[in-house]
């Protein structure tokens, strides 16, 4: 009696013991997977900052033409010349 219930407080311990390397992986695993989500969280973020600032940059160089236009256009009105106005346009449309 004595030695079976050894046998059963070693397998017990053995199971234990497997279970416990079980987890430990299974931690491992979901360790790897949550920085793996951080890094492509990180990548993430990095891109749309990037697509921001691309966005930032269009926006100030349109705002840059509209300004340039309606210099043109109020030099034009100014000194009656709508031939220099109507080559801003051009130039701006890429013609």
């Amino acid at each position: 009696m004595r030695e079976e219930a050894q046998e059963v407080i070693s397998q017990s311990i053995k199971n234990l013991k497997d279970r416990l390397k079980k987890t430990g992986l299974e931690n491992e695993e979901l360790a790897a997977r949550a920085t793996k989500l951080l890094a492509e969280a990180e990548k993430e973020k990095s891109i749309a900052a990037k697509t921001r600032a691309e966005a930032n940059a269009l926006e100030f160089e349109n705002i840059v033409k509209k300004l340039y236009l309606l210099i043109e256009a109020h030099r034009a009105m100014s000194e009656n010349k709508v031939d220099g106005f109507l080559e801003v346009l051009k130039e701006l449309s890429g013609q």
